[in-house]
């Protein structure tokens, strides 16, 4: 029984990984004209080729390639999908997808997020034939709708940072601090993609990276539920909200929420160096808290895995 389960795992392999080099050959063949598509390492193909020659009998690094979407309501400015395959893509597992555009606005993060999302959901919904490979029609369905995903995006993003001499000062807000804490925060990339949406949603707090990585984000409702909405898409060992704290406030008055001034990452402790090369110590992090009445936060922070 086991040699069979073993045999119909490698020919499920197989099956896969051929379906996945006849779609790069297809895409290929669409979208040839120069920056259309661009497979970064070529030699994965060649051990996928060699896997299914059975010249090699395992497979190492994943297929991943990056196509190149003109954005038509935005004059030269393109979007690139970057999708990363997992061996067993497309019988058992989605792909990895990554959405990057090169348009200059202060809501670029959110729109990149979003179209991410709708993605996903595009790829979830009934449209989709998850049987087989499913690349080109996400394409196509993207240029399809990419301009509207664009366009409702900034207007939400408007009504969300409407102005205080655009609203009643006696009406109520609604605030919120989150305290989010996953199990590790080391990326490069979701450190840079945190602070950068922090700052779109007009959002103060800090982030703590390591192990584990800890998150605090105030301001208004909307904004900070925003905020946790994409951040949680993204791929995360474990990642929670362990702590949220809400509060009306006139307009006039919401700034009294906030206990941070502005939205960092901590690295050092405060009595430390700059340039420092030791992280945070637990007990550093532990007087920042206090020092910023958060005290009371620790059990919440601190609880088991």
């Amino acid at each position: 029984m086991d040699d069979e389960i073993v045999l119909a795992t490698q020919n499920l392999l197989r099956q896969c990984i051929r379906e996945q080099c006849d779609e790069v050959e297809m895409l290929q063949s669409i979208f040839c004209n120069p920056g259309e598509m661009k497979i970064d390492d070529h030699s994965i193909l060649t051990d996928m080729f060699d896997y299914l020659e059975e010249k090699s009998d395992r497979l190492t690094k994943k297929l991943d390639y990056t196509i190149t979407i003109p954005i038509s309501s935005q004059g030269s400015h393109t979007l690139e999908l970057q999708i990363e395959f997992p061996h067993t893509y497309p019988s058992l597992e989605q792909p990895n997808i990554t959405v990057r555009t090169t348009l200059n606005v202060p809501n670029k993060m959110q729109i990149e997020n979003e179209i991410k999302r709708q993605v996903y959901e595009y790829i979830d919904g009934d449209e989709v034939d998850r049987s087989t490979v499913y690349v080109y029609p996400i394409v196509v369905w993207l240029q399809d709708n990419i301009d509207k995903i664009i366009s409702n995006t900034t207007k939400s993003s408007a009504v969300q940072k409407q102005s205080p001499d655009q609203l009643n000062v006696d009406a109520p807000v609604e605030m919120e601090r989150l305290w989010i804490y996953s199990h590790h925060l080391k990326s490069t990339q979701k450190r840079q993609d945190i602070m950068k949406l922090a700052k779109e949603l007009d959002l103060s707090g800090f982030s703590k990276p390591g192990k584990p990585g800890i998150v605090c984000i105030e301001g208004v409702k909307a904004c900070t539920q925003e905020f946790w909405k994409i951040i949680r898409q993204w791929a995360w060992q474990r990642i929670t909200v362990r702590l949220s704290e809400i509060k009306s406030k006139p307009q006039s008055k919401c700034q009294q929420f906030r206990r941070f001034n502005q939205f960092r990452e901590i690295l050092y402790g405060d009595d430390c160096d700059n340039d420092s090369v030791a992280p945070i110590t637990m007990s550093e992090f532990m007087k920042f808290l206090e020092n910023h009445n958060c005290g009371y936060v620790k059990k919440e922070l601190l609880l088991l895995e």
